[in-house]
């Protein structure tokens, strides 16, 4: 009965469930046990429950300054009174909507991760690599979720075409690619096309054109990266994987980086970087690879970017690059210490970017590294090869 107070609390079917279960099985473990969830994942979500309690039973815009770090709110802004000069009672503004929206998908993917944990089984690598090389997908704006019409942009887009067309590339780009011992998939932002259910960008509040509801199309975008990971290993050794948060998926990246590190945790050849840095590095010898979305930062600035972050190996590589979205368009520049390059995306136009006379081409490219000589060769699928 203790837990029957976090009820209200709830925000997915899966926490109401184990309520339910601890008001019949008083022990979390056991509780845990009888439905299929580890312990770990139980008090994951009975103390997100929790945190929600906390704020709400405190007050929306009034809480306790040393309980402010416990409520798991959203602050916008805080207002404090003094009392003989000391703090005693401290107002927060909070953005209660936002709150709502994070908390949503937040449940949501823990659900799915402690349901799938582990369970992608291990594969056998293949006998002949070349240790030297690397092999570079990089997978430009993918926007899962948009839809399209081909009357009004000039291409049809949907959820189905996204997946098909992602892991189609992505079968003769590895098919094309020589057998590197490393491959890294690198998710250039924008994965998905809306970051929640609200169906519109986070920061300008954009309305959005998308296929169906959010938890359909993270569902459809979760199973597409563990296809190109599958893929990947197919070929290559050890696969290093890179999700980075875009202007269209600031939240749906971190949970995209968790899904597919808990479902390969124990495939020893599978990396995934979870750190939600809008800014990425890798060295591989003498190259160093860096990633941003391009929608914080000028190209001209990156150099220096890199050269701050990484100071401790910038002296020992020869061979850096940058790789960008965003603009959904080709561009390269090299500069003195670096080279830029933004790729295009797959996905079609929607309405905005068609009546706006935007007509680039649609393909995703693997870039291939020496260890010591930088790149090497790259292979390009242009979308027309699957449709011949």
């Amino acid at each position: 009965m203790r837990y029957e107070a976090l009820r209200e609390f709830c925000t997915t079917q899966r926490q109401t469930e184990l309520i339910d279960t601890l008001k019949k099985i008083d022990n979390v473990k056991k509780a845990a046990k009888s439905i299929g969830m580890s312990e770990r994942g139980a008090y994951r979500m009975l103390a997100s429950m929790k945190k929600r309690q906390n704020a709400v039973g405190q007050g929306d815009h009034f809480i306790a300054m040393n309980n402010l770090k416990d409520t798991g709110l959203h602050v916008k802004g805080t207002s404090t009174l003094y009392k003989d000069g000391e703090p005693t009672i401290q107002w927060v503004k909070t953005d209660r909507t936002a709150e709502d929206r994070i908390e949503a998908m937040r449940g949501a993917i823990n659900e799915v991760v402690e349901d799938i944990r582990g369970t992608e089984k291990k594969t056998k690598a293949p006998k002949i690599v070349n240790k030297d090389c690397m092999a570079v997908y990089n997978i430009g704006d993918a926007h899962i979720g948009m839809l399209a019409h081909r009357d009004e942009s000039g291409d049809d887009f949907d959820l189905k075409i996204a997946e098909s067309d992602l892991i189609g590339v992505m079968q003769r780009l590895v098919a094309a690619s020589p057998p590197s011992e490393t491959a890294v998939i690198i998710d250039v932002g924008d994965f998905f096309h809306a970051d929640n259910q609200s169906n519109e960008t986070s920061g300008s509040k954009n309305k959005l054109d998308v296929d169906g509801r959010w938890h359909k199309v993270l569902k459809v975008g979760l199973n597409v990266m563990v296809q190109l990971v599958r893929e990947a290993l197919k070929k290559h050794n050890k696969v290093i994987v890179k999700n980075i948060q875009g202007n269209h998926n600031e939240h749906s990246a971190t949970f995209l980086a968790a899904y597919t590190a808990a479902k390969f945790e124990n495939e020893p050849r599978v990396e995934v970087d979870e750190l939600p840095s809008l800014f990425w590095y890798y060295q591989f010898g003498k190259v160093l690879l860096g990633s941003t979305h391009g929608h914080t930062v000028k190209p001209q600035d990156l150099g220096e970017i890199m050269a701050c972050d990484c100071e401790d190996i910038w002296s020992s590589t020869r061979h850096r690059y940058w790789y960008t979205g965003h603009v959904h368009h080709d561009q390269v520049k090299e500069y003195r210490t670096y080279k830029f390059e933004s790729f295009r995306t797959l996905a079609a136009k929607d309405a905005w970017h068609a009546g706006s006379g935007y007509r680039s081409g649609r393909d995703m490219k693997c870039i291939v590294h020496h260890r010591e000589y930088g790149e090497i060769q790259r292979h390009t699928v242009n979308l027309a090869m699957l449709r011949s």
